[in-house]
Parts: structure tokens; sequence; C-alpha cells
């Protein structure tokens, strides 16, 4: 069963003895999950994020009106589930089957909360129903109150008056009891119920591998303090141990915030080794069978996923790949805009200043930046130009294919679908107590080492000395 692993898994009813076989279910095949009852103050004071699936009853108290279960269950999952929560699934495990499901579905579209799927489990097919016997439970208990009480006739009469009042007010004179052997179809049909959650299955599968991957770092780093070092010294021993790797020559001078900056740096990169082995063969717990699709129908985001594998808002400035703003407009539009030979191909260098903002990147070695030994920063620079503007002026691929330049994009920035261009062959040295501080950006690490192995395979070139 792949259900989530880490505790995003929610249970709403209000008969707790109807939901434990839900509960055993999932707890035989180690499924986290949470139990609410339904009752308001019971629920999360705010809304939980990053819930996948729900397990909803649709009849709160003794209601048959279609209106008012759906209205109920409506505000419940308006109290536990955040609008900005991503995929879910929900499971009505509920008397009602599938009677309310589409009114269910229209009700939650005007709430914002919309499932992948809404998919029914019907409690009747999973519980029968005994009998109460409140008769023979009235008979007894007269005949014991007459066998051990003085009481007199007019007195019993009273009392049993009362009891039966309590006994029969709202019973049924039965109750649900589930067939023990339906637990299995009961998981079943869960597993089945998450195949029909259109892209959950993909993103479920994935974070248990990160939270598979993420226990593993934990342990093994755990595993490896020594014996003789006491629990009370152990979070210093670690953090610094971890720090340090990161740090080297700047360990000393760091900051205890900047130490623990760089102990959780160095867990993320032995958290890598671990995913990446978690993930080796994942493929293989997606039961769904993927058919061919057209791959233009998610091109209207590549511009935000590429900002999101491009650029990050962290680290410190002296960090290699980090990009500024450049106020003295170091990038030089040489081969970009029109010269006097080649007055009409070529827009004019202030049309192009007009669309752009100018900026450079620090290229610095990351050994010489971590040991202290950069005396200057190595810069290279560079233009953000918003696609329409550069696909007027040039064609793309082109400009892709030039060895002096480096293109990346598109991506989003500052809401804008958006290319950056560094000019390999412009690289100059700045002045460490110079260096423009207002810092826009972080180049990925991945791609920071492409420009600079592009600008060492630009330098390093030779040219043919034989006679032709």
């Amino acid at each position: 069963m792949e259900l989530p692993r880490d505790g995003k898994v929610v249970i709403v009813d209000d008969c707790r003895g109807e939901v434990e076989p839900l509960i055993d279910v999932l707890s035989k095949n180690k499924i986290p999950h949470l139990y609410y009852s339904g009752k308001l103050d019971g629920l999360p004071e705010r809304p939980l994020t990053g819930i996948r699936v729900v397990f909803l009853d649709l009849r709160f108290g003794p209601s048959i009106d279609e209106r008012t279960n759906v209205g109920n269950a409506c505000a419940v999952l308006e109290k536990i589930i955040c609008k900005d929560n991503g995929p879910f699934l929900l499971i009505t495990w509920s008397s009602t089957g599938d009677d309310y499901i589409e009114s269910l579905k229209e009700a939650l579209l005007k709430t914002g909360i919309t499932p992948e799927a809404v998919v029914p489990l019907s409690k009747a097919d999973y519980f029968t129903t005994e009998s109460l016997n409140i008769d023979s439970t009235i008979s007894a208990l007269r005949n014991i109150i007459s066998d051990n009480t003085d009481l007199d006739t007019a007195e019993e009469n009273k009392l049993m008056s009362k009891i039966e009042s309590c006994l029969y007010s709202g019973a049924d004179e039965s109750k649900k009891v589930f067939i023990k052997e339906k637990f299995t179809a009961l998981g079943e049909a869960i597993n089945d119920a998450i195949k029909k959650a259109g892209v959950l299955p993909l993103f479920v599968v994935w974070e248990n591998a990160i939270e598979n991957a993420a226990s593993t770092t934990v342990t093994k780093i755990y595993s490896a303090v020594p014996e003789n070092i006491t629990p009370e010294k152990r979070l210093m021993a670690v953090a610094n141990s971890l720090s340090h790797n990161v740090l080297e020559q700047q360990y000393e001078s760091a900051t205890p915030e900047e130490r623990l900056q760089a102990a959780f740096q160095e867990l993320n990169d032995i958290f890598t080794y671990f995913y990446e082995s978690e993930t080796f063969d994942l493929e293989k717990k997606i039961t769904v069978k993927l058919k061919g699709g057209n791959e233009t129908e998610f091109k209207q985001y590549s511009a935000k996923l590429n900002a999101w594998k491009l650029i990050r808002y962290c680290g410190k400035n002296e960090t290699p790949g980090r990009v500024f703003l450049d106020k003295n407009h170091l990038f030089d539009w040489r081969s970009l805009a029109k010269t006097e030979s080649d007055p009409e191909k070529k827009p004019a260098k202030e049309d192009l200043e007009k669309n752009v903002i100018f900026v450079y990147m620090n290229v610095n070695g990351e050994c010489e930046t971590a040991q202290k030994k950069a005396k200057w920063v190595k810069a290279t620079p560079g233009i953000i130009v918003r696609k329409e503007v550069i696909s007027q002026l040039y064609v793309i691929n082109n400009l892709q294919n030039r060895d002096d330049l480096m293109i990346f994009g598109s991506f989003e920035y500052e809401g804008n679908e958006s290319y950056i261009i560094f000019s390999l062959d412009q690289c100059t040295n700045l002045d460490l107590s110079s260096v423009n501080s207002e810092s826009l950006f972080l180049l990925n690490r991945k791609y920071y080492l492409q420009v600079r192995q592009k600008i060492a395979s630009n330098y390093n070139k030779q040219g043919s000395d034989l006679y032709k």
C-alpha cells in the first residue's frame, strides 16, 4: 500500500467504533494518521498543509438531510485542509455510499478545496448490524432490582421507567459490527482508490522516498557518533563536525549561526547521497501505467519550474555563483549591438539597454573561497532580459550556439519570463572591497559550474599552427 508515511493521512468520523477498522488497516501497513471526531472544538486551530488522503464521514449526528450533511462535511474540510494544500484524495467513509458525491463535489468547488478525486467507500460493505436486545436487558435489570432492593412496587416502576427511557432514547436497537473477513478487502479498496487520484501517486511515492532518505541520513550520522561522547555534548560535537567540513578555513571566524547554517548544508549534501539511492528504482512503485501524452500541456509552467531549478534566494554574498546588480554596466554589447560595419542587422545599443538588467556573477573557485585565498572577485558580466524583448531581436537558438555566450532560460524573474546571458570572454577582476553588495540571487551550483567550465574551455581553446 503506497500511502503517505509521514502523517499526511486524516480520518474524520464522529463514531470512533466505525473508524477502528480503518485505523487497523493503516497501522498494519505502517501508515501514520490523524483522527478527528468532527466536533469543531476538536479540529486544528489552523488548517493543515500537505495532507494527501482524507477519510471523511458524511453524516455527523442523526441528520439525513443531504444539504445539511454536505454543508457539515465542507465546513469540517475547510477547518482541516489549507487551500494551498496541494493534491489530495478524498475518500468518503460513510453509510451514505455514493449518494452525496456529486453534491459534495459541487460544494467543494465553492470552498476552493478541490481534491484530485472523490472516491466513496460505503460502510455498508464492511459492517453488519447486531441486535442490542434492549428488552431482555430491561427484564434482567428489573429482576436484579426486585431481588436486591427494598423498593416497593411504585418506586421500582418509577426507577425502571427512567432506565427504559435512557436505554431507548435515540437507540435503533442495533449496532454496527465490522465484518472481520472484510479486513483485506478494505485494504485493497483503499489501494484501488489511490490509483484513481490523478497525479497523487507520483507525489506520494516521491515524498515517501524523501522521508525514507531523511530517516536513513539521521540514523547513519547518529551511528557514527563516538560512544564516549555523552548525550549533552552530542549536539555541539555533531554540528561542529558537520560545519567544519563546509567552512574549512572560515570555521574559526564563523559565528554560531553560520556554523549551524553550514551544518545544515552538510546534512543536505549527505542526504542527497541517500536520496539518490532511495530513488534508484522508484518507478517500480508506480502501479499506474503511464500512457503517451503531449508534453506541451505543461509548457506554460516551464519558466516557473526553471526558476526553481536555476536560482536560489539564500546563502552568503561571497558564495561563488552569486549574481549581483551591476551599476557600472560591465557587459559589452560588442557582437550583439549594431555597429558601423553591420548597421542594419542588429538593434542599437541604446535600445537594448532600455530593456535589460545589468548583472555580473562571482565565478571564483569554491576551494579558494572556503580557504579565504581569493583576493579578487572574478566577475562574469551579464544581462537579464525579458523573453518577449529578446525574441524580437534575436533567434535564441543562434545565441545559444555561440561559444562566447552562456544563456539560461527561459525562467520566471520578477513576474516576467526572462533569459540571463553571460558574456564569457568579458570576465574581469573586481576588488573585494568594491564589490557591489546588492545581491539579486544565487545561481544553482550545477549551472555555476557549467559557466566556469565553459569559461575555461574558451580560454584553453587553441588555434591551428599548421600551413594550409
